[in-house]
């Protein structure tokens, strides 16, 4: 059986609910999106020193698409795994 509750909020109340429980979500999204960044990605400049590869090249081949890069806003993160399968490629 369910348990229903009826209450009277004012629209003010209803707002300021709706908006914390979507601040929720939003906060939780963003920490799991932070918590994966960390694990087994690396930023642009330890791709280029893991390629061994100038910042120039790189970011031509980026240009290119040539490169396996995931984009979080402006940043560009790498996974060194898929790096070391581009480059048996």
């Amino acid at each position: 059986m369910k348990k229903v509750f009826k209450t009277t909020l004012s629209i003010e109340e209803l707002s300021s609910l709706i908006k914390e429980a979507v601040q929720s979500v939003i906060n939780n999204e963003q920490n799991q999106i932070a918590a994966t960044d960390d694990e087994g990605f690396i930023n642009f400049k330890q791709a280029c020193e893991y390629l061994k590869l100038s910042r120039s090249t790189m970011y031509k081949l980026n240009m290119n698409n040539e490169l396996p890069v995931h984009r979080k806003g402006k940043r560009l993160l790498f996974k060194k795994s898929e790096l070391a399968d581009w480059l048996k490629k």
